[in-house]
């Protein structure tokens, strides 16, 4: 998965995590409605779907507090995932910089050779030169 797609999931977890809480503590306060609606649970559906992991067993139903320790620890291994993910991630920064910095460091070496190399052959084209006409008046002389 790309980084996105994964940060996608992980706020989708969390916005379901979070809201699941949310719902259980009306329920358990009788603040809040007893049933959902039909969109209630469709949205609900949704969000199990792009990436809750309902590990609970089938068969037995747990209570309250440990729902709620059971959805605080997934949404604590989000944060962790997401903090040891930005840390890689910086460290592929991290190096992309040092790469691009040691191929620019090399393409000064190689234009600055070039150079160098123009003025030598330009020295040397004008030594010739020098040297030729130095000839010609020899000869004219001779």
């Amino acid at each position: 998965k790309t980084r996105e797609v994964r940060m996608e999931d992980d706020e989708a977890l969390a916005r379901a995590i979070a809201a699941s809480l949310e719902d259980q503590k009306q329920v358990s306060q009788g603040t809040g409605p007893q049933q959902k609606s039909e969109e209630d649970l469709v949205k609900g559906n949704e969000l199990k779907k792009e990436g809750t992991e309902a590990k609970e067993d089938k068969g037995t139903k747990l209570s309250l507090e440990e729902r709620e320790a059971l959805m605080k620890t997934k949404l604590e291994e989000l944060k962790r995932r997401k903090v040891e993910e930005e840390k890689v991630m910086e460290r592929q920064r991290e190096l992309e910089r040092i790469r691009v910095g040691k191929e620019t460091i090399q393409q000064k070496r190689i234009l600055e050779d070039q150079e160098r190399q123009r003025v030598l052959d330009f020295r040397k084209r004008e030594k010739e030169e020098n040297r030729r006409a130095k000839q010609a008046v020899m000869e004219q002389i001779a």
